[in-house]
């Protein structure tokens, strides 16, 4: 290890139990910090009182003689600074520094932290004080900073002008709150190794370094491993070699409950049964068991290891075919809208608030190959509940790394019915029920997945029901497909309920009538294509229309239509409706009349809704011209 000599600015190099007492500095660097040749330099010229070195000009220089001072005046005499006492030329002697430098920093008698953009004297007056710099400064966004404030023991801060802010110990409630890292940890660094490694990883999850791979390098003191670099690796790279040695070491399944939140868990503590909840659509693309970065921790702090463990073998190892390990699996509940199987594989993981207690529980995907599976990201983090816990079963699978050669191939299982509704959300309509085969609601993205039918028969799709609670007023709208490409339909109806249209309508009423229309679809025109040498005369036949919920059972046998055999199609001869009117009543009274249109984009069913509201002297009474107040804005 080199030190720097405070008396002469000689850099010497020191080894094992010969090493003297020294001061270590941790500090941002800038444009013009000083080298190892260049404090060679200086050394030698001062030594022989030549000609100052064109080095003594920069900042840096300034810095380093600032250190010393302070070195001295504490009885120290040698420093230790990144900038001037590592050989940056020698590949072995960066990664030896690398490796060390988290012990250099816990080695110190004490660590000078200089903070260049926090100005002590321009608060001498007035309110503000220099705590206002001290938080926001860019000393707490870098990533090698973080080694440097938990390692040393005794650790003072300075402000640019050199003026001493306070010791880690003095400063230790402003600092929890700055980087949100517990008081006992940052007083007493043998609290670190007792710290979980999601809560460690959480700590950088926001530091950022010149060097993409630093971000990993940086990280390695404080998870006690050591690893080579190799820079040129990728930031990527770096990372997964820095948890794959923190697997070696470690049986503590917190290092896997890493997701995409940029909250905190506790807002977002999703129990998997709730039905709306963990959402196929939450599913936003597979990726590997291990983090890509240490921002995938973001909003992981209060997830803890479990404070009973489970019963299975905790015991895991990394293969060539991925991770292997014991978990219980519980499978979710939307795995019946592909052919694909999905799970939640429960770890020895909880949130530090949550009560009663839930497991954490990692979204899994089968492939081809016989209990290998491959992570799925989320958008939010599901736990499972102890009794969903305790009835699952146990396997010992491999999840991979590296995306897998061959995923299980879906069928089509599916609708995806996109609903856009977004003047009716003004008024106060919400959807209060849902009838179709198996739907899952998704409210961020207004999208509706339901189990179809694959083959090409006319069928309900789903019977869509709004409501307005604060004018009791409603209406249900019917999606009408013939699978695959096939034109789909749309019927909106008006409640029985409505009478003359004065009727406050009953929200349970309304949901019975949704759910008798599913139970009973009626019938489909099905009408012959246009011929080209004569598009008006053309063949007609009614038949009953599909329940997906029947289809292929006793009750409705599967059966192929004619649209199917002979490419007919529906007939738009006004059995369908695509708008309905109905009174509301605010001040006064007005009407409503609610459009739909559908259509096929892509393997989307778009469900495009307008509304216009106009007032209306009576409602028996229309007049011929209506005046419109305002008018929805449906495209």
């Amino acid at each position: 290890m080199r030190l720097l000599n405070v008396t002469t600015l000689e850099v010497q190099e020191f080894y094992g139990a010969n090493t003297p007492q020294y001061a270590i500095l941790s500090h941002t660097w800038g444009n013009e910090e000083i080298t190892l040749p260049e404090i060679e330099a200086i050394s030698k010229r001062l030594r022989e009182q030549q000609k100052q070195s064109m080095a003594l000009h920069k900042a840096g220089y300034a810095k380093i003689l600032s250190v010393c001072k302070q070195a001295a005046r504490d009885g120290l005499q040698y420093v230790w600074v990144d900038t001037c006492c590592i050989d940056k030329t020698s590949g072995p002697e960066i990664s030896e520094a690398i490796n060390s430098m988290f012990a250099w920093y816990q080695q110190a008698m004490v660590c000078y932290v200089y903070m260049e953009d926090v100005l002590y004297q321009d608060y001498k007056q007035g309110y503000r004080t220099w705590e206002h710099d001290f938080v926001r400064s860019r000393w707490f966004t870098r990533g090698w900073t973080l080694q440097e404030l938990l390692a040393p023991e005794r650790l003072v801060f300075f402000s640019r002008e050199w003026e001493r802010l306070g010791t880690k110990s003095e400063l230790s409630k402003l600092l929890e709150k700055t980087t949100k890292i517990d008081e006992q940890v940052l007083l007493d660094p043998r609290f670190l190794s007792r710290t979980c490694i999601s809560q460690r990883m959480s700590w950088a999850a926001n530091r950022k370094t010149t060097r993409p791979e630093d971000t990993a390098y940086s990280l390695m003191g404080i998870f006690s491993v050591n690893m080579p670099p190799l820079y040129g690796e990728g930031a990527e790279n770096a990372f997964v070699r820095l948890q794959e040695a923190i697997l070696n070491t470690s049986d503590d399944h917190t290092i896997f409950a890493w997701g995409l939140l940029k909250q905190d868990t506790s807002a977002l503590a999703i129990h998997y049964d709730k039905l709306e909840e963990l959402d196929y659509d939450e599913m936003i693309g597979m990726t590997g068991i291990l983090a890509k970065s240490p921002s995938d921790f973001t909003g992981v702090g209060r997830v803890v290891p479990a404070t009973s463990t489970l019963s299975e073998d905790a015991a895991y190892k990394m293969t060539n075919k991925g991770l292997k390990i014991k978990l219980k699996l519980v499978p979710t509940n939307f795995g019946h809208l592909t052919t694909q199987k999905f799970y939640l594989g429960v770890l020895n993981c909880q949130s530090s608030e949550e009560q009663p207690p839930s497991r954490l529980g990692m979204l899994l995907t089968e492939t081809e190959t016989p209990n290998v599976l491959f992570r799925t990201r989320t958008r939010m983090y599901s736990w499972v509940s102890g009794a969903a816990v305790a009835a699952a079963t146990a396997r010992t699978v491999y999840i991979c790394q590296n995306s897998p050669a061959r995923l299980p191939k879906a069928d089509r299982a599916e609708e995806v019915v996109w609903i856009k509704a977004r003047d009716l959300a003004s008024p106060g309509y919400e959807i209060i029920d849902i009838q179709a085969k198996r739907a899952r609601w998704n409210r961020e993205f207004s999208t509706l997945r339901i189990a179809g039918i694959a083959d090409k028969v006319f069928y309900q799709l789903a019977v869509i029901t709004f409501f307005n609670k604060h004018t009791k007023r409603g209406f249900s709208i019917r999606v009408l497909d013939s699978g695959n490409a096939s034109p789909c339909f749309v019927d909106l109806s008006q409640s029985k309920a409505f009478g003359e249209g004065r009727v406050d309508l009953d929200e349970k009423a309304l949901i019975a009538e949704a759910k008798r229309m599913w139970r009973n679809p009626g019938k489909v025109t099905l009408a012959e294509p246009a011929a080209r040498g004569n598009p008006v005369d053309r063949q007609t036949v009614v038949e009953d229309m599909a329940n997906p919920e029947l289809y292929g059972t006793e009750k409705q046998p599967g059966w192929h239509s004619r649209a199917t055999d002979d490419g007919w199609e529906a007939a738009k001869d006004g059995q369908f409706s695509d708008h309905v009117t109905f009174t509301e009543v605010w001040e006064k009274e007005y009407q409503r009349t609610v459009e739909a249109k559908v259509a096929r984009k892509g393997e989307v069913i778009v469900l495009d809704i307008s509304s216009t509201l106009w007032q209306a002297a009576t409602v028996e009474e229309m007049p011929e011209k209506v005046e419109k107040p305002f008018e929805g804005a449906g495209e």
